[in-house]
């Protein structure tokens, strides 16, 4: 993502798309490598037109420790008009006036997302769309900044970006995100450059998906928030290789064997100790919950698991008391 520039971030819904655009600029705003790729530290602004707050708590996990000469990540929660070449031109001034404010040479502006961001305009109009690239364009130049927009795959088509055609071919640089699952196992998304204006394509970058644990509610139960972390590509295998991708038909299986593998470890540390489901819903999200699961269909997934494990006769409990290892298998670890 080069200054004066404008690039493109697309993927289908539910993929994570906005925890990995979150995770890239919080990486950039400390000027931090996302895997083996270096970035170039950055002001960030993220014009958030779609949900700020959720563009806030992805971004969270990555700032707790910021170091003192990082670049702040700013998110602005209102859409601007893409179509509009006044409100352009005037968060043209604003970014100016922003950058030397903050002493940034550089600056990454994120417009999520493009359905949100073109007010009246429609994105199968090849006229609607020439006027969003010529105003970015215009903005990204006459500021130095990276314009990025964040964007959704086709219906039909989901290796291009939604709409007019015009859309991919006006851009610097593409990005696609992507389910990786199949190829690296449960929460894990790749970020593939399908496009860059004088440079080389189809590099790769891995994400995995995961719940962030910041404190607990007044219950005690865990409140997490959503990270994606870069991955080097052998790490990623590694994870592919704890995940049962190439049997559709073992799955079931596999979440018992995580699920009993968690508790036989919580109760190793602790032979009396009695495992509920939100002790281990951090783990066995990573590994088997897809971002998109709710929490509490991923803690139900995990207590039915508990009852078909009580059932086999590989665990013994129940869900007001918990769940714990049976007592020959506590000996033998306590031996």
């Amino acid at each position: 993502m080069m200054p004066g520039q404008v690039g493109m971030i697309f993927g289908p819904s539910n993929v994570g798309k906005s925890t990995v655009v979150a995770s890239i600029c919080a990486h950039i705003a400390q000027g931090l490598p996302l895997a083996d790729v270096q970035t170039q530290k950055s002001l960030v602004l993220y014009i958030a037109a779609e949900d700020p707050k959720g563009v806030e708590d992805r971004a969270l996990p990555h700032l707790l420790n910021v170091p003192s000469d990082a670049h702040s990540f700013y998110v602005f929660p209102k859409a601007v008009d893409l179509t509009d070449t006044d409100q352009m031109g005037r968060l043209a001034y604003e970014i100016a006036d922003l950058m030397e404010a903050e002493s940034a040479s550089s600056c990454l502006v994120v417009f999520d997302t493009m359905a949100m961001s073109i007010g009246d305009g429609d994105e199968n109009s090849s006229r609607d769309m020439a006027r969003v690239i010529q105003n970015l364009r215009r903005l990204a130049e006459g500021t130095g900044i990276h314009a990025l927009l964040v964007h959704h795959t086709g219906v039909s088509d989901t290796t291009r970006p939604r709409g007019s055609g015009t859309v991919f071919n006006a851009f610097d640089t593409v990005m696609l995100v992507e389910d990786a699952a199949k190829s690296h196992g449960r929460g894990m998304v790749s970020l593939t450059l399908k496009k860059q204006r004088n440079g080389s394509k189809n590099s790769r970058l891995h994400f995995r998906l995961s719940a962030f644990p910041i404190g607990v509610d007044r219950d005690g139960e865990p409140i997490t928030l959503p990270i994606a972390r870069p991955i080097h590509i052998d790490d990623a295998t590694k994870f592919a290789d704890r995940t049962p991708v190439a049997e559709a038909n073992g799955e079931v299986d596999f979440r018992s064997k995580i699920v009993r593998r968690l508790v036989e470890d919580l109760c190793k540390e602790s032979p009396q100790r009695r495992v509920k489901a939100a002790d281990i819903f951090d783990d066995f999200a990573a590994r088997c919950a897809p971002e998109s699961d709710r929490r509490e269909t991923v803690l139900r997934g995990i207590n039915r698991i508990f009852a078909e494990l009580v059932e086999a006769g590989e665990i013994e409990g129940d869900g007001k008391q918990g769940y714990r290892t049976i007592v020959q298998n506590r000996q033998a670890y306590a031996s």
